[in-house]
């Protein structure tokens, strides 16, 4: 829900100022894939199977959205900035939406 805060205060700042502006959305920090997949295996209390592949030619080791922009341009403070609350979130949604 972060995110899509953030696409609607973007797009309503945007259509009073008609110009458009690139900014990278994010919490300012990173988060690895096998962290995101350990929540998920937590809070879903299932097995997931996991394969494990070499880095591909290109892939970064490393990425971070710095998000200063972001919050000088909309003002925005994120609402849900810890792994445990975004999954937690996220699995709510899943379930809502496939019932």
């Amino acid at each position: 829900s972060d995110l899509s805060e953030i696409h609607y205060k973007i797009l309503k700042k945007i259509s009073k100022t008609n110009k458009s502006k690139i900014i990278n959305c994010g919490y300012n920090r990173g988060i690895s894939v096998k962290e995101v997949v350990d929540e998920f295996k937590k809070q879903s209390k299932k097995k997931i199977k996991i394969n494990l592949q070499k880095r591909r030619p290109g892939d970064m080791e490393i990425i971070i959205a710095k998000n200063k922009n972001l919050k000088k341009f909309i003002k925005w403070k994120p609402k849900y900035n810890d792994l445990s609350t975004i999954v937690r979130s996220c699995i709510r949604w899943e379930k809502s939406i496939s019932n």
